[in-house]
């Protein structure tokens, strides 16, 4: 049994160290590569990035880019499976050196690996050579943060308490402020791609209905899930009956909707999907989703937002005209209106579920449907220190469609 152990830890040591090999080896040909694209570069900023969420990418690049615009700065990307490849692109002043692992292509270390062996790299570098100014993302947050911020909080499920939250006020700053400028599609993408829009949009306004599964059973994760999509086939009709074009993203299901001729399944262009979700979160003219990375750049990109099942109630977005659609709560069978949540529960306010007789319900086609139209639909006061009290988007009260 002590053999079998001990050659099961050989394995699992001589596995690691292979790993590392490759990785190291890997790390050292994309840095040869890069200072054979960049070789006649004068010294210039340049930040060393990885991420494992495109919310997280986007937060990223895009403050880089409106910190230190109109001036250039050089990222090298380490392509996380979950990254889109072709984000930098969109901001006119950020220069983006990729790197997509060769191999163990999916393996979240194995990319992280990388990102750190080139972090060092050039940290060692700007020691001895005037030529790196490395730079730190979280600049954002010594230029732009706001001290209010650091008093937001969040529950934690795994503890049972009140921890501290990431203070967002620098991205919210970055944006109201109007700090830098907005992605734009790059030429090359826009006459790829417009035209094959035009051609399914019969002139109409674009919608995007973007609906998003979860992807883990975490607390957060699971509670903002899109749910029973056919809840969105009203909605889908009423945006058709208002002169837009639907175009799905995400995980949408797209044979739910195609009844009619005016929505349309964005896999069915021969477009990159990830060129394409850029495209659309650029550019259209109104963006239908739930909360995830994709808000952030739809914010960023100045797209009306209409974000639905909305989960954790603290959390806004970046653009206060948007409308924020909230989960329903209810306890011990009654419903409990969002005003009350916002000034007199601070700890259902800031995500804790695990109250006797509390459910947490998705909402009704007829509450999807008065969001979008603007009906029960405010401005917001809130008791409790939250990105949302600072955001001051435009929620939706209605109650349509619930069970008394």
């Amino acid at each position: 049994m002590n053999l079998r152990n001990q050659l099961s830890k050989l394995k699992k040591y001589i596995f690691y160290v292979f790993f590392f090999f490759f990785c190291l080896l890997e790390t050292i040909a994309n840095l040869v590569r890069f200072f054979l694209v960049f070789k006649k570069e004068k010294a210039q900023k340049l930040s060393v990035r990885w991420h494992w969420s495109f919310g997280h990418q986007v937060c990223s690049i895009d403050s880089l880019s409106r910190i230190f615009y109109p001036n250039k700065i050089i990222i090298i990307e380490i392509l996380h499976p979950r990254s889109n490849p072709y984000l930098a692109e969109f901001y006119e002043n950020v220069t983006s050196f990729r790197i997509k692992p060769f191999l163990f292509k999916n393996s979240h270390y194995y990319s992280e690996l990388i990102y750190r062996l080139c972090l060092i790299f050039f940290k060692i570098k700007e020691v001895f050579s005037q030529s790196v100014s490395l730079v730190d993302e979280r600049i954002g947050y010594e230029i732009l943060g706001d001290i209010a911020g650091e008093k937001f909080k969040q529950y934690d499920e795994k503890n049972s308490r009140l921890i501290k939250y990431l203070n967002l006020t620098p991205f919210l700053n970055q944006m109201t402020k109007k700090i830098g400028t907005n992605p734009r599609v790059p030429l090359k993408y826009l006459k790829q791609i417009k035209p094959k829009i035009e051609e399914v949009a019969y002139n109409r306004k674009i919608a995007v209905l973007h609906l998003r599964r979860a992807r883990t059973k975490t607390h957060y994760d699971l509670n903002r899930d899109c749910g029973d999509q056919a809840r969105y086939i009203p909605l889908v009709s009423q945006l058709i009956d208002s002169g837009f074009v639907v175009f799905s993203q995400g995980e949408t299901d797209s044979a739910i909707f195609q009844k009619n001729k005016y929505f349309f399944d964005s896999d069915n262009l021969d477009i990159d999907k990830k060129i394409l979700n850029l495209y659309l979160l650029n550019t259209a003219d109104i963006y239908i989703t739930q909360h995830s990375g994709a808000c952030v750049f739809a914010n960023s990109s100045r797209t009306p937002m209409l974000v639905t099942d909305s989960f954790p109630f603290y959390i806004g977005t970046y653009n206060s005209n948007d409308t924020i659609l909230m989960k329903n709560i209810f306890i011990n069978g009654k419903h409990l209106p969002i005003n009350e949540i916002f000034n007199s529960y601070e700890d259902i306010f800031l995500g804790k579920l695990d109250i006797k007789g509390l459910e947490i319900k998705e909402n009704t086609p007829e509450q999807i449907c008065d969001a979008f139209l603007g009906k029960s639909v405010s401005k917001q006061s809130y008791s409790f220190d939250s990105p949302i009290k600072l955001e001051g988007n435009n929620i939706c009260h209605s109650t349509s469609g619930l069970k008394k």
